[in-house]
């Protein structure tokens, strides 16, 4: 509470005047105090290439640093790209006759041919696809944006007989400082008419000094970079929002393992009946040593006492202060609580809602991921082969349908896999969900598993068995289940 100079003279003048002028003050100041009238809020004023300028190298470092150093973030990290990713993004050609018809046989081909260049998906020899696209996924939640150079025909070295592959690299090989805006660069990449990206910036080395960087044009590029400003040219690290909270919750457990180090302390007092004896205590005598270990035993005087004092400080409120910053952290990221941290005290219903909320953003992750990655990579490898020949084209194929596939990626799982079973039944007894989607959304390929029924049911034909019912009610005679005694009955 302040006063001006007037209420000081009136103050000073009259003393009944100075309380009441105080009352009055403090009744103004409870008053803005509520209001907020004087209260400072940040602001961000950068424009978007200045704000990618100034902050994504220093953020993504220190999102970097986190993963390398706290569990807490390595989890959520392995969750989303668990989830998202999975055992990699499954392709599934669709081209199509020009009668509507699906052109199966080239389906299968190019889907072998495909398989076969996973292996070999990236000109370093070491990166097979599915892996790529983890590490893409992981690049681009930890520092906002991931990059990949493509190579397409022309006199490279190819490991594979498709003549195409990727080379992936991090946002730090194009410098997002570098801007010139005589040449119309601005975070390292070159604008043409329009906006356009027209080439990149690379450099081979970003810790090297005064390098000179190659000019690659945009079409070699893929770029797939979190974008939440309108006209950004680079990715922001999907941490950014809760590095402070990382920070606090790195800062807190640190506190509170130095306290209950501290606590864990102990002070033992001995208080001898005869005084006498301290007394006489000199320099040239030692006190009586006193160990402490397993089965030690101590043996003092009659009538001396001895007393232990330790500390009651406890965990207390330390796990709930932990976890609610956990909270706060995996939601700004939008990942699984319970799964990061294996903290599955909630109910059922709360944790399959939390499943639900969270999945909504893993789906959005694998649209962007797909959209920016898969898709471009896999018309890559489309282009090659056609240009190289290797696929055997059927004479009326709808040219327009090509490049046609369908992405999929691991489903939502069930708690319960009884009710995720009797789900699938039900879409697909209604016709909503056709089986060869369903098989995929879990990594299989109809094609295999038609293949391995018919082999089953081959092999019962040659065995003689009529129905293959048969193997499943005697594993359960030889339980004593109760479709085994219900089989008993009807035989």
């Amino acid at each position: 509470m302040k006063l001006n100079a007037l209420d000081k003279i009136r103050s000073y003048t009259s003393s009944s005047a100075a309380v009441e002028i105080a009352k009055n003050r403090a009744i103004v100041a409870q008053y803005e105090t509520v209001s907020g009238s004087d209260r400072k809020v940040g602001k961000s004023n950068f424009s978007v290439k200045k704000l990618a300028e100034i902050s994504q190298k220093p953020l993504a470092e220190q999102a970097r640093y986190y993963e390398e150093n706290f569990g807490v973030v390595a989890a959520m990290l392995d969750e989303l790209t668990k989830n998202v990713v999975g055992n990699g993004i499954n392709v599934n050609p669709l081209p199509k006759l020009q009668n509507g018809q699906p052109a199966s046989g080239l389906a299968r081909q190019l889907s072998k041919m495909y398989e076969l260049h996973s292996r070999n998906y990236c000109m370093d020899g070491r990166t097979q696809r599915f892996e790529a696209e983890r590490l893409a996924l992981r690049s681009f939640i930890r520092d906002g944006e991931v990059f990949a150079r493509t190579y397409t025909l022309g006199a490279h070295d190819y490991l594979g007989a498709a003549k195409c592959g990727v080379e992936l690299f991090e946002f730090d090989h194009i410098d997002p400082t570098l801007t010139d805006k005589a040449l119309n660069i601005h975070n390292g990449i070159k604008l043409g008419k329009y906006n356009r990206i027209e080439s990149y910036l690379y450099n081979a080395d970003p810790s090297a000094f005064g390098q000179s960087p190659i000019v690659i044009p945009s079409g070699e590029i893929i770029h797939l970079a979190n974008r939440n400003r309108i006209g950004m040219l680079r990715g922001i690290s999907k941490l950014a929002p809760v590095l402070g909270d990382i920070a606090d919750l790195a800062n807190y457990k640190e506190a509170t393992q130095l306290a209950l180090k501290a606590a864990a302390r102990i002070t033992m007092i001995h208080e001898v009946s005869d005084t006498s004896l301290v007394e006489k205590l000199t320099e040239e005598d030692e006190p009586v040593d006193i160990e402490f270990g397993y089965s030690t035993v101590q043996q003092i005087p009659k009538g001396d006492k001895v007393g232990i004092f330790e500390s009651a400080k406890g965990v207390g409120d330390t796990v709930k202060a932990i976890l609610s910053l956990q909270r706060q952290i995996t939601s700004g990221v939008g990942v699984s609580h319970s799964s990061t941290t294996s903290n599955y005290e909630r109910s059922y219903s709360a944790q399959r809602q939390e499943l639900i909320d969270r999945w909504a953003g893993y789906m959005v992750l694998r649209t962007l991921l797909i959209n920016y990655f898969c898709r471009p990579t896999y018309e890559q490898f489309v282009s090659a082969v056609f240009a190289q020949n290797l696929l055997d084209i059927p004479s009326d194929l709808d040219f327009s349908t090509l490049f046609n596939a369908e992405f999929t990626g691991s489903v939502m799982p069930w708690i319960d896999p009884k009710k995720e079973a009797e789900s699938l039944k039900i879409l697909m007894s209604a016709g909503l969900l056709p089986l060869s989607l369903a098989l995929a959304q879990r990594g299989l390929d109809i094609t295999n598993i038609l293949t391995r029924y018919a082999e089953d049911r081959r092999l019962q034909d040659e065995l003689g068995l009529d129905d293959i019912n048969f193997i499943e009610t005697a594993t359960a005679n030889a339980t004593g289940g109760n479709n085994g005694k219900e089989y008993d009955k009807a035989a």
